[in-house]
């Protein structure tokens, strides 16, 4: 009689333990669905972490730049006369020319950068504040 009473325990046990699995997996679900979802979502790892991505796109936007063009060092060549040995400077009359094509390109991609820097502060800022109230 022990051993039945033993295994009805032992049901009414399983029974409450399987009770509890099924009523924590709906909230667990859903867990699960937002952690996935999270993982896709960029905005979440801005939030989550902006002081590690924040310098991560600042040094990737910094080296997409060109470095500055070095100016090239003045030649000077040396001449000998019966005067005795002269420096001379030369003068490069080559000038690099610019067409009006390259002008009006170059200050269409500054302004399209422009653009594109002040859209791209403001939703970060509306991420991490919130919307602004103009009211």
């Amino acid at each position: 009689m022990t051993s039945v009473s033993a295994s009805k325990q032992h049901i009414h046990e399983i029974r409450k333990r399987m009770q509890a699995i099924r009523s924590d997996l709906p909230s667990g679900m859903e867990e699960a669905r937002e952690d996935a979802s999270n993982l896709t979502d960029w905005k979440f790892y801005v939030r989550t972490y902006p002081h590690v991505l924040l310098p991560a796109v600042a040094f990737a936007t910094f080296s997409m730049v060109p470095p500055k063009k070095k100016t090239a060092a003045s030649k000077y060549a040396f001449l000998d006369s019966d005067e005795g040995v002269h420096r001379v400077r030369l003068v490069e009359d080559e000038v690099p020319k610019k067409s009006i094509v390259s002008g009006v390109v170059g200050s269409l991609f500054a302004l399209a950068l422009r653009s594109g820097s002040t859209i791209a502060v403001r939703q970060l800022s509306q991420m991490l504040h919130g919307p602004r109230n103009t009211d």
